[in-house]
């Protein structure tokens, strides 16, 4: 069975994480905002039975000030790990795919970011 992710862009943390719930979705929130600044994987997205998990951002973990710029750090070659707190540091919401050693990442080392964007990294170790 395949669903297509609606995009919960604006919606309360309530009503998306019922609706999750009962698309039988895996999903974690990160934040502890009430309302989903951003999702991923995206809007219009198929999940599968074992498609992982949807994650969802909430306004105060996610928010960027306005014209803030942040920098997109290098994770590729690091310890999963340690990329997480290399982007967390940096106040830029990541995703990882696997775990292990980064081989890549959604996002390219030295990107300007000045609005919420989620970096997903690609770890050696499929899930």
């Amino acid at each position: 069975r395949h669903s297509k992710l609606p995009d919960f862009a604006g919606r309360s943390r309530a009503t998306v994480t019922a609706q999750l719930d009962s698309m039988k979705i895996a999903f974690r929130v990160v934040g502890d905002g009430s309302v989903i600044r951003h999702q991923t994987p995206a809007a219009g997205s198929v999940m599968g039975n074992r498609a992982g998990e949807v994650v969802l951002f909430t306004d105060e973990k996610a928010a960027f000030e306005e014209g803030v710029v942040r920098v997109v750090p290098d994770a590729v070659g690091k310890d999963l790990r340690d990329a997480f707190n290399i982007f967390n540091a940096k106040g830029i919401p990541v995703y990882a795919v696997g775990n292990g050693t980064v081989k890549r990442q959604s996002m390219g080392a030295g990107e300007l970011l000045n609005s919420v964007k989620v970096c997903t990294l690609y770890c050696a170790d499929k899930r």
